[in-house]
């Protein structure tokens, strides 16, 4: 499932089989608003080369999102953030996930997300993240992974008082470097904790006068921190308003949306008015989201509204776009964050220009064990330059405590070897060129014997 550049999506109770050659299960691209839950995520295998994601969350912005209650099995990548999606106040945030026989549970490769991941509240059992990551006194998991340079993560966990035994409820093998633990006193309580939004099977629907999951937030504040309990009001409210559009109940929405000065309602009534053939009304709305300051950050442009405004009124469609309009749209679309991937999305649509959704790779593994022997360092450093690989290029392995049996493979996409590299030393470099290989992209994957170590996608070169 791809969704890009979209709002107020819901994807919920799936069960999502991926096939060997696939690379992900759903793809949020440049999306917000949403709804992600209840969806049984289950691979082909964490060592697969191809390097399967269960959910992919890239450049979704800092407005707040949830990923709740979904279960992810022999993946490469449980959930995927890469780029911009999220800072210290705001952005995604990964709650009562379940997650077994993944190389990674959490992996965040770029940018960053919600710096707190749940919160510590005393004797509140449903504040701590309640993830329940995987057993990795049996696998090789790194259950909390981030690359060099992602912004700082707090995870505030449920106490976890077993500590060498599952379930875990804290992230044993973790890049400490960026992230840092903070156990609450409180135990996990399924019930409690994890609340199940779809208690008969259903969709988020309507029960009396508002739909299930939905609680009265502003209660939440006289007992949860200002962060989280603004936190919480925006899911909510965003399950409200995803009711009201499923519903059609656009006199209630916008009745709703009317005391709300964020540019998210902003462009919520840009859109009704819209609809409802009120361009002036539009015109007015899309100005508002100019008018806060947060708007780019968040993922919203005026700019992209207005076009759309004129090309409603007019009845024409994004291949009718005058050229100031299309030049406005190609400016956008070098922007670095979720406002520019709408734009490259849109310029796909009516153009050849090509727009590959980018898949982001955890590079170095250094990451502290906190079980049996706690504070031992383990590294895999994996190079190749030149890159991508041309007629000369050197493929670098630093390996710690390399035996006989240690190797490299590399593997096409369609699962078949094409080389084999020893691995005798600490540090290893091959030559590896053009000529070995033909132009496309490559997975590199390190053994030790039986046991997976890493692994690492790579291109060739004409």
């Amino acid at each position: 499932i791809y969704l890009g550049g979209t709002e107020l999506a819901e994807v919920n109770l799936n069960a999502i089989t991926m096939p060997a050659k696939s690379n992900y299960g759903l793809y949020l691209d440049a999306s917000t608003d949403y709804g992600v839950e209840e969806n049984y995520f289950t691979g082909s295998g964490a060592t697969n080369p191809i390097g399967q994601t269960g959910i992919v969350i890239n450049d979704n912005g800092t407005s707040n999102n949830s990923i709740y209650r979904n279960a992810f099995t022999d993946i490469a990548y449980g959930i995927k953030a890469q780029n911009s999606n999220g800072n210290t106040t705001s952005g995604i945030f990964f709650k009562c996930n379940t997650f077994d026989e993944n190389k990674y549970d959490i992996a965040v490769t770029s940018g960053g997300i919600k710096k707190d991941q749940g919160q510590c509240v005393f004797e509140n059992v449903s504040t701590p993240a309640g993830n329940v990551f995987t057993d990795n006194l049996t696998t090789s998991t790194l259950q909390f992974a981030a690359n060099s340079g992602v912004d700082e993560i707090i995870y505030h966990h449920h106490n976890d008082a077993s500590a060498a035994t599952a379930p875990f409820y804290e992230p044993y093998e973790f890049s400490s470097s960026i992230i840092s633990l903070d156990e609450c006193l409180e135990d996990y309580n399924a019930l409690e904790s994890c609340p199940v939004d779809f208690s008969d099977g259903g969709g988020s629907r309507l029960v009396n006068s508002g739909p299930r999951g939905v609680v009265d937030y502003n209660l939440n504040s006289k007992e949860i921190k200002d962060t989280l309990s603004q936190f919480l009001a925006d899911i909510e409210r965003n399950k409200l308003i995803r009711n009201y559009l499923d519903s059609e109940q656009i006199a209630e929405l916008s009745t709703f949306l009317s005391a709300d000065s964020s540019s998210r309602a902003a462009s919520l009534n840009a859109v009704i008015a819209m609809k409802q053939g009120n361009y002036e009304a539009a015109s007015s709305n899309i100005q508002l989201i100019d008018e806060n300051i947060n708007s780019e950050a968040l993922g919203y442009s005026n700019e992209l509204y207005s076009i759309v405004n004129e090309l409603t009124q007019d009845t024409l469609s994004w291949f009718d776009m005058n050229a100031e309009q299309l030049e406005k749209i190609k400016l956008l679309s070098t922007i670095n964050n979720r406002i520019g991937v709408v734009a490259k999305l849109i310029l796909e649509e009516i153009s050849s220009v090509p727009y590959e959704e980018p898949l982001e790779e955890i590079i170095i593994e250094s990451f502290v064990d906190n079980k049996e022997n706690s504070g031992i360092t383990r590294e895999v450093t994996i190079q190749i330059y030149p890159h991508p690989v041309g007629s000369q290029s050197t493929l670098q392995i630093s390996l710690s405590q390399p035996s006989q049996n240690s190797k490299c493979f590399i593997f096409n996409l369609l699962g078949q070897e094409m080389l084999t590299f020893d691995l005798f030393n600490e540090h290893n470099n091959f030559n590896i060129n053009n000529n070995m290989l033909p132009s496309g992209v490559f997975i590199a994957v390190i053994y030790d014997g039986n046991k997976f170590v890493d692994s690492f996608k790579f291109i060739v070169g004409e």
